[in-house]
């Protein structure tokens, strides 16, 4: 062992030298010859030890260790007294030694906790500074057990406690700092190289074990960059995907993405925030584009028999070189049918180039301009679904109609549209001739010659294709039409010929579906997330692939038979569903090893998302309970002889694991696919309740914070039993509108108080008055529509529910984009009307609280609202001297307070306390001109508005008014004295108020005559002026106009979002008007306290506040 000599100021390193002589054995030769024997790790051998290593941190999350105590004592660490001087220091220490805490692992949890998140002001004593510093810090802790003192508790544990408190590069006072120790401040003894010192300061400290919560770390100087693997970085995207925000119109973004990288153990901790960012705004624009299919439970079986031999038979073989256009009546099987072919074409060109990377998927989009976001090739064809394919551009659908064309491409709002030549091309539209169809049914009809006139068929399809001039380009698609009657199909071609026709069945519904199909298609409307495929899928997929594939190759196609089943022992048929049998296309044994191919690819892109599963192909899948209970313990199902896999001459294979599990796996998909079985697996976006009154309680308990509740709740909700009424979207709609009172809840007659009953009759809800002899002349018998008045008046049923979740998201402040969009509306032609009356009732509502101004009973009642405390700002006192910058130099950055002092909080703005009103004026959408502005612009329609708030209550006491007369804004004049004098009276100045505004005459005049009119001086009344043509910011008095330009500022800010980032014409006075009036609508709405709602750390507004205000009586 060593002997070294230390100095005498060693000697007094602790105030307690009886605490450090328990701590060595040697330490009574200590005090004689001022010599301590060396520890195990000397602070020169630590900083050998680091030497060629790099020390990096402080880490924004702290390490936690838990460790027996180390050989390395706290007299050993580089430490001396520090004194109560001006030196400045950056980092010290603050030890307590053998103090009494029962420190436990809750306690040290709880450390971490608070550590992670930063809080170390809400740490216990003696954890946290006695002081907190006016910097950033860090703190470091290392704490030891300890012997218990003479005396001591014996119910009490003793620890040595080490904080090692680090200022981020600030440097304070070592008075301060002596200021902030709980115990002994010690500062650190390295000499120069501060660097080097501290990371061999950090390994001492490692030494030293016990518990521990530590910042920096001690690593090689040059190592590999750690990055994630392609597993976890797969889990991210689609989580990423799965779970971001769908739009960014209030920094949901931002929010989202700080949260996620910051959570301990979540999937996304510690990832670049630029790189999740990236990701939500590419989900985002893809959202705003044409729509990706790559789930579709459907092949060629769904079609009718009839449908797939006479038509679809004949179009197919040419699907490379001719699209095809699905053109009349809605719910036949449009678009239905052009995503089967589709889709079986993407699946066929996907198999023919051996492409296993590739899903089949379609895109979708009700607009060509869409299909700019990705080019369609033949993997991935396009379908124009339900758009105005009538005001297309006619060189666009020449382009998108004509497969065979060379690569095209073409023009599209603010980029251009590529599609690949063979890519298959599908376009569905609603519009036809229809009094063409009746006659030429009737002509038809009578000569039995089901054929139309070529003619007469181009009158019909007139309405779909208005932009296209010349007949022959409607030459390169085939075209099948749908109408009451019938189907007409033509193929593509220049010919004149006449049209085939295939009349409908009497006897069959007017359908291209086959009806065996039809709880497929509901479970997948009701449910598209669940994605669960029918039992028979993969062999109809094989069998519809072999189909394409013959067809390609000009072969025949054995036709398939539709059978009628009698229903009674006399042989009379009845309305019972026909059963359809297809020709077998491939023998069994080929069709086997086609199906299990396919599970396998499925399960192998299965597994890339989720853990190994086990899985055997050859066990049956496993059934659906049908028990009430949610989770039920059941034997495993015994094994049942399927049919045998294919057998492989000259090859005797030994499956492997991987294989044993992709087995297993595939027979654990559910293969019932009974609609009457869905509400168990009902998606998380839905609720299932099975009553009306169950449903309306939820929507009564539900406070609709934000969209998801209302989605959840009532526009996704299944409700099994609605009474005599049924159950559709248009009876929850008009339940949840009764609710509020939207419309009417109850109808009386007024002569005799009947009561009329709700009903539906032939679609359509009414008021129905009761029927019996001698009643009442005005309700017997009468009926009345439900909707004739109220939120619904002068909408179609069907777009009810649509209506009320665009108020949803009207409410919570959505854009106009993005409303059309979530509503599936991108033409903006059905619901732009909607925005537009929500802002007509709140912004009426807002003039009349508005028109008297502060003096109106609304602003007094909520001066004395508990919830509304007065903010006080943090402004140094006023001086005496006038605060000026130059006009070029930029505004200083300002410090909010966001947690004011409790004292504070529990100031209340009392009766006759003395008020400061600001006030000012503005423009709307041009700069002022002066000193501080030198590029202003007025015009002469130009729109001044006047503005006041009331200080240290903004939120609450704010009022803008739009000037009447803007003639003068040419000579930058915004109003004159009556107007201004006008605006004065409204503030309800009164004795000991005081006004704050800048040096306009009209205002200083308007004041002037307020004094005269109601008798105040400028003592009572004191005006404060801020000279703005001279650069003051802050008068000699320290009064500043700042409040009500910060007001300024988040009014534009929130009208440029609404307009989709521009502002309004600077002469739209009536939509100015709209918006300011919208804007204090909300805001006012928001400060009652049962109109707002504290939720995620802001204030929302409550949808019922709104709702109040549509109510009828």
């Amino acid at each position: 062992m060593r002997i070294a000599y230390v100095s005498k100021r060693f000697f007094f390193l602790f105030q307690l030298p009886s605490v450090i002589a328990s701590l060595h054995s040697d330490m009574a030769g200590f005090a004689a010859e001022h010599e301590i024997q060396d520890g195990p790790l000397t602070f020169e051998e630590a900083c050998a030890h680091v030497s060629g290593q790099k020390l990096q941190g402080p880490e924004a999350h702290p390490m936690k260790s838990d460790r027996a105590p180390g050989d390395v004592q706290i007299s050993d660490l580089p430490i001396r007294r520090l004194e109560p001087t001006s030196a400045k220091v950056e980092q010290f220490a603050d030890i307590l030694l053998q103090h009494p805490v029962n420190f436990d692992e809750g306690l040290f949890a709880n450390m971490y906790k608070l550590c992670y998140e930063g809080k170390y002001g809400q740490l216990p004593p003696p954890f946290c500074l006695a002081k907190s510093p006016n910097c950033p810090f860090t703190i470091q802790f290392v704490i030891l057990p300890s012997p218990a003192p003479e005396d001591a508790d014996p119910n009490v544990n003793y620890h040595h406690i080490i904080k090692h408190v680090y200022l981020h590069r600030n440097k304070q006072n070592a008075r301060d700092c002596v200021a902030m120790c709980y115990g002994d401040p010690m500062r650190f003894e390295w000499g120069n190289s501060a660097r080097h010192g501290l990371a061999a300061l950090n390994h001492m400290l490692d030494r030293m074990g016990g518990r521990q919560l530590r910042h920096w770390i001690i690593k090689p100087r040059y190592e590999k960059k750690l990055t994630l693997d392609q597993e976890q970085r797969a889990k991210g995207y689609l989580y990423i995907k799965q779970h971001g925000p769908r739009c960014n119109n209030k920094n949901q973004f931002m929010e989202w993405t700080d949260e996620q990288i910051h959570t301990p153990g979540g999937i996304l901790e510690n990832w670049p925030e630029a790189k999740v960012k990236e990701a939500l705004h590419n989900h985002m624009k893809g959202r705003q584009n044409a729509k990706t299919l790559e789930f579709w439970p459907f092949t060629f079986k769904t079609f009718v028999p009839w449908f797939m031999d006479l038509v679809l038979a004949k179009m197919l073989p040419s699907m490379r070189q001719n699209s095809i256009t699905w053109i009349g009546r809605t719910r036949t099987g449009k678009s239905l049918g052009s995503k089967i072919v589709l889709f079986m074409q993407s699946k066929f060109e996907i198999e023919a180039a051996s492409r296993s990377d590739i899903i089949p998927s379609i895109v979708t989009a009700k607009h060509l301009d869409f299909f700019k976001a990705e080019p369609l090739t033949r993997f991935k064809p396009g379908v124009f679904d339900d758009g105005l394919l009538q005001r297309m551009d006619a060189s666009f659908l020449k382009a998108f109609l004509n497969p065979s064309e060379e690569d095209a491409t073409v023009w599209a709002r603010y980029s251009s549209a590529h599609f690949d030549q063979g890519a298959g091309r599908h376009a569905c539209n609603n519009p036809y001739d229809r009094d063409v169809d009746v006659d030429l049914y009737k002509t038809m009809s009578a000569s039995k010659l089901w054929q139309a006139n070529h003619d007469k068929f181009l009158k019909l399809i007139k309405p779909s294709f208005l932009a296209v001039e010349d007949d022959e380009d409607m030459a390169r698609t085939h075209l099948i039409v749908i109408t009451d009657n019938g189907l007409y199909y033509r193929l593509a071609s220049t010919s004149k010929d006449p049209v085939s026709f295939i009349a409908w069945d009497p006897k069959e519904p007017k359908d291209l579906m086959d009806a065996a199909h039809q709880p497929i298609f509901r479970k997948y409307k009701m449910n598209p997330h669940l994605q669960e495929y029918p039992e028979n899928y993969d062999e109809d997929l094989a069998w519809s692939q072999e189909l394409l594939r013959r067809l390609l190759n000009g072969e025949n196609i054995p036709r398939s038979i539709t059978v009628r089943l009698a229903t009674n022992v006399f042989g009379t048929s009845s309305e019972r569903p026909s059963i359809s049998s297809h020709p077998a296309l491939l023998p069994d044994h080929d069709l086997r090893v086609k199906v299990k191919k396919e599970k396998v690819e499925r399960a192998f892109r299965s597994l890339k998302g989720s853990s190994t599963e086990i899985i055997n192909l050859d066990s049956p899948s496993p059934r659906k309970s049908t028990a009430t209970s949610s989770i039920v313990s059941l034997p495993p199902p015994k094994r049942a002889k399927g049919p045998p896999n294919p057998d492989f001459a000259g090859l005797d294979h030994v499956p492997d694991t991987l294989e044993q599990d992709l087995e297993i796996l595939v027979d654990m998909q559910p293969d019932d696919m009974d609609i009457t079985e869905f509400h168990p697996y009902t998606y998380a976006m839905a609720v299932h309740f099975e009553t009306r009154d169950d449903f309306l309680k939820a929507v009564e308990r539900c406070d609709f914070i934000n969209r998801a509740d209302f989605l959840r709740i009532v526009k996704n909700s299944l409700v099994g039993n609605m009474g005599s009424l049924p159950n559709t979207e248009t009876t929850k709609a008009l339940l949840v509108a009764q609710h509020f009172r939207l419309v009417p809840p109850s109808y009386e007659c007024e002569e005799c108080d009947s009561n009329y009953i709700l009903s539906c009759r032939r679609g359509r809800y009414q008021w129905r008055g009761p029927r019996y002899d001698g009643g009442c002349p005005r309700c017997n018998g009468k009926e009345y529509n439900a909707a004739a008045i109220g939120f619904f008046k002068g909408e179609y049923q069907t777009l009810w529910l649509d209506k009320l979740d665009a108020l949803v998201m009207w409410v919570k402040d959505y854009s106009r984009t993005t409303i059309c969009i979530e509503l599936h509306d991108h033409h903006h032609a059905t619901i732009d009307g909607w925005p537009a009356s929500f802002q007509h009732v709140v912004s009426n509502w807002a003039k009349l609280q508005l028109d008297s101004g502060f003096n109106h009973p609304f602003f007094k009642d909520m001066e004395m609202q508990p919830h509304m405390r007065r903010r006080v700002s943090l402004k140094k006192p006023a001086s005496h001297t006038t605060q000026k910058r130059p006009a070029t130099q930029q505004r200083p950055s300002t410090v909010v307070l966001k947690k004011p002092s409790t004292a504070l909080q529990k100031h209340i703005l009392k009766k006759n306390q003395k008020r400061i009103f600001i006030a000012d004026e503005s423009f709307l959408n041009k700069k002022k001109p002066g000193k501080l502005s030198k590029y202003g612009r007025p015009q002469k329609d130009q729109i001044w508005i006047w503005g006041a708030v009331l200080e240290n209550n903004i939120k609450t006491h704010f009022l803008f008014r739009i000037l009447e007369h803007p003639a003068d804004a040419l000579d930058g004049k915004p109003r004159g004295h009556k107007e201004m004098l006008r605006n004065i009276r409204s503030l309800g100045l009164r004795s000991g108020d005081t006004f704050v505004s800048d040096k306009w005459k009209a205002t200083v005049s308007s004041l002037k005559a307020y004094h005269v009119e109601t008798g105040l001086t400028t003592r009572t009344l004191p005006h404060e002026v801020v000279n703005h043509s001279e650069g003051e910011i802050v008068n000699s008095n320290g009064f500043t106009t700042n409040p009500i330009e910060a007001k300024w500022a988040v009014m534009k800010r929130w009208i440029r979002k609404r307009g989709g980032g521009v502002l309004p014409k600077h002469g739209d006075r009536e939509k100015w008007a709209a918006l300011i009036y919208e804007y204090q609508g909300r805001n006012l709405l928001m400060t009652r306290e049962h109109h707002g709602i504290h939720h995620d750390r802001i204030r929302v507004l409550r949808l019922r506040a709104v709702l109040n205000l549509f109510a009828v009586a």
